[in-house]
C-alpha cells in the first residue's frame, strides 16, 4: 500500500500560505466599492428609462388605433 505521507507533506505546505489566502478573501469577493455606490443612481435611472418607455408604447399603441 502506498505511504500517505507526500500528501500530507502537501497538505501541511498549503496549511502554511492558508492565513494570506484568508487574508484577501474577502476583499475579492465583495463588489467594488464604486459600484455599490453608484447602484441607487442607475436603479432610479432605469426606473425612468421604464416609465418613459412604457408611455411611449403606450402612445404609439393609441397612434396606431386611431389610424387603423
Amino acid at each position: 500500500m502506498p505511504s500517505i505521507m507526500p500528501m500530507i507533506s502537501v497538505t501541511l505546505r498549503d496549511d502554511s500560505v492558508m492565513p494570506s489566502i484568508v487574508s484577501v478573501t474577502r476583499e475579492t469577493t465583495l463588489p467594488p466599492r464604486v459600484t455599490v455606490s453608484s447602484a441607487p443612481c442607475a436603479s432610479r435611472l432605469a426606473c425612468f428609462a421604464l416609465s418613459a418607455f412604457c408611455f411611449t408604447v403606450a402612445e404609439s399603441c393609441s397612434m396606431l388605433a386611431a389610424v387603423c
